[in-house]
């Protein structure tokens, strides 16, 4: 219980005597898009990333209908580029192979980004 309290003392401490240094690194305080993204900017691109990977919003939407839509959208993309590259995605025992995964990735985390800089420059926060 006393770690509890001194912890709780300690992290009220440090939010008010460094409240505006820590506010300025994670909200960046610029509305302007040009400006050059802070730390909760990458963060929200990356929050969006990995949603986008697990879940799309029109599977959002069919749950909220009452629907389920079993497949991950990364699943999907994973069959869709193992297709291209001629791996025998119908296969019971295929798994993508990692550089398969590693394009996955990198077309999710660009796709985040992409989110993240729409609701940037058009609300001038990325993590909406």
């Amino acid at each position: 219980m006393a770690a509890a309290v001194a912890l709780t003392v300690v992290t009220g401490l440090c939010f008010t005597v460094w409240q505006e240094d820590i506010s300025d690194i994670l909200f960046e305080q610029s509305m302007s898009p040009s400006a050059a993204w802070g730390a909760g900017d990458v963060a929200g691109g990356v929050l969006w990333g990995l949603s986008l990977w697990y879940c799309s919003p029109l599977q959002l939407l069919l749950l909220f209908l009452g629907q389920v839509d079993t497949e991950r959208p990364s699943d999907w993309v994973l069959r869709v580029l193992g297709q291209a590259a001629g791996l025998p995605v119908t296969s019971l025992d295929y798994t993508a192979p990692w550089a398969v995964q590693a394009v996955a990735a990198a077309l999710f985390a660009g796709a985040g980004l992409g989110v993240a800089g729409l609701w940037n420059s058009g609300l001038g926060d990325a993590t909406w």
